[in-house]
């Protein structure tokens, strides 16, 4: 092939970005009697030259699609004349960035347990949370805590990464979304786990059944925990965590030090599931601190129908765990939670405190007295 010296480059190329994931080309149709023009794209504008497309003679525009959010891309274009089997010389190159990728969650007044798929350029704690500022002061990491009460020297909690997961304590009467730009973090990212408890992120787009998402560690984890719910393989009956979803953050314990890599491409457009929640119990607030419970319950003779409610309480009346029957004579895993006293506090047992429980509202007695300690301890 060669260039031909009698006719111009394409004119005024420009690259305006549209999107996180779509940068806009247009130029000036300078050539006569083209047949074609060739789009190309580097990712530094100096080598790395990869021919994306070909659009027809005449056009003067080009989506570029499908891009990583938040880097800088780099084009050119030529024109092609197909009866000599010739190119114009290149236009000027032109540079457009991505905006960075945000990720929502909506919070609730308390504590969350969240994560984001996106590795923020600025890490720090009150860089990412942004958006929340004057909404939250506790954040808890695996090994670290962020507390706007002790004086920063103290803090061990300076940083929120992406793909980790992360208890945050929303200080409002009412929900607020989280935003959090970022890098684009791949599905398929591998997060090294630890042997034992692990804080993960969630890095599919889409919620996925948790035995597919976690399928890349069959055999090597036997308990997770979401903020109010849990899966243990093996055991529908008592689990009442079937699903992982974008925004969440997940505990995750492991038998040994393997590495997690969550489905993508193929793989997590092929797998399907209806979600199965169990009902919600109002008037519970969630903390970092719990234990579980479950067991079979009978009433009168007869095990307990569909959607009995459980209850657990506090000796000072509180309810601090709750769940519903979704298989008859038997109640999954309830989060029976610790009490939270930094301001203002939120109710839950104390250590060694008995537990109680009500079943639709009415006191029960447990076949065997149980008294509260946080199991993550």
């Amino acid at each position: 092939m060669w260039v031909r010296s009698d006719y111009p480059a394409p004119g005024s190329l420009a690259a305006v970005a549209s999107s996180p994931s779509q940068i806009d080309l247009t130029w000036q149709d300078t050539a006569p009697d083209e047949s074609a023009y060739h789009v190309e794209r580097s990712p530094d504008g100096s080598s790395g030259w990869t021919e994306i497309d070909t659009v027809a003679a005449d056009t003067t525009s080009y989506p570029d699609t499908g891009l990583d959010c938040g880097y800088p891309y780099h084009y050119r274009v030529r024109a092609y004349w197909s009866g000599d089997d010739q190119f114009s010389a290149y236009s000027s190159v032109a540079s457009a960035t991505t905006p960075l990728c945000e990720t929502a969650k909506t919070l609730a007044p308390g504590w969350n347990l969240v994560s984001w798929a996106v590795a923020p350029p600025d890490p720090a704690v009150a860089a990412v949370l942004a958006s929340i500022e004057g909404l939250y002061c506790r954040v808890l990491s695996e090994t670290g805590i962020h507390d706007c009460t002790l004086d920063p020297i103290y803090r061990t909690l300076n940083e929120l990464p992406g793909a980790a997961g992360f208890h945050l304590r929303l200080d409002s009467g009412s929900d607020a979304d989280l935003q959090v730009q970022g890098y684009a973090i791949a599905a398929d990212t591998p997060l090294p786990l630890e042997a034992g408890w692990n804080w993960a992120g969630y890095l599919p787009a889409t919620a996925l059944p948790i035995e597919t998402a976690l399928a890349g560690i069959d055999g090597q984890y036997d308990l997770v925990h979401s903020l109010n719910q849990t899966y243990i393989p093996g055991d529908p009956v008592y689990s009442t965590l079937t699903h992982m979803e974008p925004g969440q953050g997940y505990l995750i314990h492991t038998t040994q030090a393997t590495t997690l890599v969550y489905p993508s491409g193929a793989a997590l457009a092929s797998a399907t599931g209806s979600r199965q929640e169990p009902a919600a119990c109002s008037g519970v607030s969630p903390t970092p601190a719990f234990t579980l419970v479950y067991g079979e319950l009978m009433t009168g003779e007869d095990p307990a129908p569909l959607g009995t409610v459980v209850e657990v309480v506090t000796p000072r009346g509180e309810v601090a765990g709750c769940g519903t029957i979704r298989h008859e004579g038997q109640y999954g895993y309830i989060h029976v939670y610790g009490e939270d006293p930094s301001d203002p506090p939120l109710p839950g047992f104390r250590e060694g405190e008995p537990l109680a429980f009500r079943v639709n509202g009415v006191a029960a007695t447990a076949g065997t007295e149980q008294t509260w300690a946080n199991d993550l301890t």
